[in-house]
């Protein structure tokens, strides 16, 4: 979905490694999917808030409901991107959060 955007993209299979390579490197965005295998996406963003408070985080989930978006920015990510979406709202989310 972001091959046309000229975004240099990072992946992480876990939240262990999420929060590894937000150690190690700046990034200006970071989705976090709330389901991640071992430390979940609310648990590794307390951590990475610790190193890289000037970072977006968004978090990614299939949780929908009409409270969601509120939830979400109460535990501190910037934006929410419910699953499954479409690249144009992906998009909408990278324009507005850089």
């Amino acid at each position: 979905m972001l091959k046309d955007s000229q975004a240099k993209i990072e992946t992480a299979e876990s939240g262990e490694e999420a929060l590894e390579k937000i150690k190690a490197t700046h990034f200006d965005l970071v989705f976090l999917d709330h389901k991640m295998p071992g430390m979940d996406g609310v648990e590794t963003l307390k951590h990475a808030k610790k190193y890289s408070p000037d970072t977006k985080f968004i978090a990614l989930t299939a949780n929908a409901g009409a409270n969601a978006r509120n939830e979400y920015k109460s535990f501190g990510f910037d934006d929410y991107l419910p699953k499954p979406f479409k690249g144009l709202e992906m998009l909408r989310i990278l324009k507005n959060n850089l």
